[in-house]
Formats: C-alpha cells, sequence, structure tokens
C-alpha cells in the first residue's frame, strides 16, 4: 500500500514540478516497443517491489507468431501471455496460461497488480469452454459452460434473443517467479465480468459488473438482490487471497463499479457513491455502514488510497465558489471555478490538509 500511495503522490508532485519548471526533469534508463505492436501485448501498469515489470497479453494472440526475442518455453502453452521485464527493460519471463484457445471465444485481461511479497495477480473476463484457469479448491475450478437468451426490444415488442455462452469473470494469482497459485473463475446465470480489485490483510476484494440474477451475493450483505432488469449492475466479492475461496458477494447498484476498492485496517470497506460526491463504508462482512458525504461541491475524480495509519488520500474536482484549501499547503486558493484538490482526511474523515 506505502508503493500505491507513494506512486500517487509522486504523480501529484510531479506535475507540480513540471508546471513551475516548464521542463522535463527525469532521464530515461531504458525503452522497448512492444514486441509484436499494440494489439498482442498488453503493458498493463505494474511494477514489483523488486523493480520489475508485469505486462499480459489482454487477448488471445497466436503465440506462433511471437517475436523470438521474448523467452517463450516451448513445451508451455497457453491463450494468455505472462511476461515478466527486468530492471534493464529485457524480457525474463514469458509464460502462456490458461489452457487452449477456442473457436469463437475470447479472453481479456482487465487488471494487474502485484503485492508485498511480489506474487501477481490477473483479473479479466473469459469465455473460452477449453480455458484451464481454474484450480482445485478454489471458489470455481471449472468455467461453466452457462448458455441464456436476453429479452430486447423492438418497437415496444419483446424479441428472444439467440441462446449464447455466458463471459465469465477469473482471478489467477502467480508467485513472483511466475508460477501459478491458484486460479478461480466467477459465474452466474448470465455474464459476468471483473474489473478491479485490491489486496489487504490476506484478502482480496473483486469487482465488476453483470448482468446476473443468481451466483453473486451472498446472504446478509449490502445488496443481495439483482436491482435492474435492463443493464448490468455492479458487485464486491471477497476472497480470501490463499486459497482462492469466495467469502461473500454483494450488487452495489451503481455504487463503485469500475473504480477501485479501499480498505482500511480494519477491514472496512470504501466505494465511491453513485453520485461521486461521496462514499458508502461497509463493514468486514459486506454490510452497510454509512455514507460519508464530501463538502459541498466536491466530485470525486480518483479512487481513494488509503496509508497505514488509515488516512485517505482523495483527489476530488471543486467546482464551489469558495477555496477549500488549507493555509501552509502547496495551492490553498483557487484561481479557477473549477479545480482538482487533492485531500487528506484522517480515519474519522476529519480534513487534514487540503
Amino acid at each position: 500500500m506505502k508503493k500505491s500511495l507513494l506512486i500517487f503522490l509522486f504523480q501529484i508532485m510531479h506535475f507540480i514540478g513540471f508546471a513551475q519548471a516548464n521542463t522535463f526533469p527525469y532521464v530515461r534508463e531504458w525503452a522497448t516497443f512492444n514486441p509484436q505492436g499494440y494489439n498482442s501485448i498488453y503493458f498493463n501498469e505494474t511494477v514489483s517491489k523488486n523493480g520489475n515489470t508485469i505486462v499480459s497479453s489482454n487477448r488471445n494472440i497466436p503465440f506462433t507468431n511471437i517475436d523470438s526475442l521474448i523467452p517463450i518455453n516451448p513445451n508451455e502453452s497457453g491463450h494468455l501471455l505472462l511476461g515478466i521485464i527486468n530492471p534493464s527493460g529485457n524480457y525474463i519471463l514469458a509464460k502462456p496460461f490458461g489452457g487452449p484457445d477456442s473457436l469463437n471465444s475470447s479472453s481479456s485481461v482487465t487488471k494487474i497488480r502485484t503485492n508485498e511479497l511480489n506474487q501477481i495477480y490477473f483479473v479479466g473476463r473469459t469465455f473460452n469452454p477449453s480455458g484451464t484457469l481454474g484450480t482445485a479448491g478454489t471458489h470455481q475450478p471449472t468455467f461453466s459452460n452457462n448458455v441464456y437468451q436476453d429479452t430486447v426490444y423492438f418497437n415496444g415488442e419483446p424479441i428472444l434473443t439467440d441462446p449464447h455462452l455466458a463471459t465469465e469473470g477469473f482471478i489467477v494469482k502467480f508467485d513472483a517467479e511466475g508460477n501459478q497459485l491458484w486460479g478461480t473463475y466467477i459465474s452466474g446465470n448470465k455474464d459476468v465480468n471483473v474489473s478491479t480489485f485490491y489486496e489487504r490483510n490476506g484478502y482480496l476484494y473483486v469487482t465488476g459488473g453483470t448482468n446476473s440474477q443468481i451466483g453473486i451475493s451472498t446472504a446478509n450483505t449490502y445488496q443481495t438482490q439483482y436491482q435492474t432488469q435492463t443493464s448490468t449492475t455492479c458487485f464486491l466479492m471477497k476472497f480470501d487471497a490463499t486459497t482462492g475461496q469466495k467469502i461473500w458477494g454483494t450488487y452495489l447498484g451503481d455504487v463503485g463499479c469500475y473504480s477501485n476498492v479501499t480498505v482500511d485496517s480494519n477491514d472496512n470497506i470504501y466505494l465511491k457513491n453513485e453520485t461521486n460526491t461521496g462514499f458508502v463504508k461497509l463493514n468486514s462482512q459486506g454490510q452497510f455502514v454509512s455514507e460519508i458525504i464530501l463538502e459541498d461541491g466536491f466530485y470525486i475524480a480518483s479512487s481513494p488510497l488509503i496509508d497505514d495509519a488509515d488516512n485517505l488520500y482523495i483527489q476530488v474536482r471543486d467546482v464551489g465558489s469558495e477555496s477549500h484549501g488549507t493555509v501552509g499547503t502547496y495551492k490553498p486558493v483557487k484561481t479557477a471555478d473549477a479545480e482538482m484538490l487533492l485531500i487528506k482526511y484522517n480515519n474519522a474523515f476529519v480534513k487534514q490538509w487540503a
């Protein structure tokens, strides 16, 4: 968590410094092109504690056509790719995973992150019946092959679509050397797409969107019932980060659907509310605690970060008529009708500085 917080603050200060000096203050150490162009290898953002950069394919690619500079073991196969690039900019591992591709199927990686142990998480979505992303002993080791039909309306008349295979979410965890530790699918009776996740205190918090009425929520959580019949709705699930077993799940409506989840040291969960003017707080069991509304004129611009003392760092768009900065900071007074404001709150949501 310290790494993410430092990167977030570094980006803010870098922008400030760049704006003041009007010069680029960094010297390039290395740079490399995508080996097969934009459509093949996905440079999803994460750098491990050991300085390695983790990359992946974000869709099925023909590994027989991959650049010979990528060290793929010919004895390994899979329709997705885990790549590890060392601090010098060279591939030290390129590992296919997830089993064979199948006709008219697709898999896509949506987020990669590493933890304090340099373990690697991939999440995404797939409708590949031949895939082997799941492993024994997890929440859902195998692809469920659910087929469903939708009702659409044309000139007010309901029309039943042709049967089609439901998309399923997935989570895959690797160790620092690229060995798969576990993997699980996430399915319901319709489409499930995993968008992002957060790890803390041995738990994994996963968010995404779904139009599935079953398989998502568990009893006594924030929203146990699917709320809409016309579009996808958001969900949150909590997993054991060691075993890949699901602990609980809840629908979210439009709350926190594709934003990062923030979790404090007591496993309380913070999600942006529907209007981006505050946060919904859930407890460690996925139950509603409170809704926290920020100052008038604040619209949350990015997911918050939290430090080891449970202080929250939030970036908002301030369109209020007054300045909300605090004395002694970089820029306490706004000079435009709408400006970005960086705020630090303590764990009681009392503002420390802005």
